[in-house]
C-alpha cells in the first residue's frame, strides 16, 4: 500500500511539472510570436520610409503637373500608412510629422477625400497644423447608388 501511495504522489508531482513545463513553453511561444511581429512592423516602416524617399528622387526627375499629383497622393498614403503601423513610437512619429513637413504645400493646396483617412490621422495632421481640406468637387457632388449606373 505505501508503494502505491508512493507512486502516486509521485505522479502528482509529475503532473504539476509537466503543467508548468507546459506553461513556460507557452510564454515563450508567445514571446517569439509577438517579437516576430515587432520585427515585421520595423520592416514594414522602414519600406515604407525608403518610398517615400525614392517618390521624391522620381518626382526630381519626371516632374509634370499629373505626374506630381499622383506622387504627392502616393507620398501621402505612405504617410498615413507609416503612421498606422506605428502608433506608439516616438521615433517614428517624429518621421511622420517630417513626412508631412514635406508635403506641406500638397496637404494646403486642399483636395482631399478626406473620410478615406483614418479618423486618428486626421486628427494628428490637425495637431501638427496640417489639418486636411475636402475637395470642393467631392463635398458638392452627392454620391450616387449603383442602381443608378454609377459603376466604373
Amino acid at each position: 500500500m505505501e508503494l502505491f501511495l508512493a507512486s502516486k504522489d509521485c505522479l502528482s508531482a509529475l503532473a504539476n511539472i509537466s503543467t508548468i513545463a507546459a506553461c513556460l513553453v507557452a510564454i515563450v511561444a508567445l514571446w517569439q510570436v509577438y517579437t516576430t511581429q515587432r520585427s515585421t512592423r520595423e520592416s514594414q516602416r522602414v519600406e515604407l520610409f525608403l518610398k517615400f524617399n525614392q517618390l521624391n528622387i522620381d518626382q526630381g526627375i519626371t516632374s509634370t503637373s499629373q505626374s506630381d499629383h499622383w506622387y504627392n497622393n502616393s507620398k501621402f498614403a505612405i504617410t498615413e500608412s507609416l503612421f498606422e503601423i506605428a502608433p506608439r513610437s516616438g521615433s517614428w512619429r517624429s518621421t511622420v510629422r517630417w513626412m508631412l513637413e514635406w508635403q506641406r504645400d500638397f496637404i494646403r493646396e486642399g483636395g482631399f477625400e478626406v473620410k478615406s483617412y483614418s479618423k486618428k490621422f486626421r486628427e494628428y495632421c490637425k495637431d501638427n497644423n496640417y489639418e486636411l481640406m475636402l475637395n470642393k468637387a467631392v463635398e458638392a457632388t452627392p454620391l450616387r447608388p449603383i442602381s443608378e449606373g454609377n459603376v466604373i
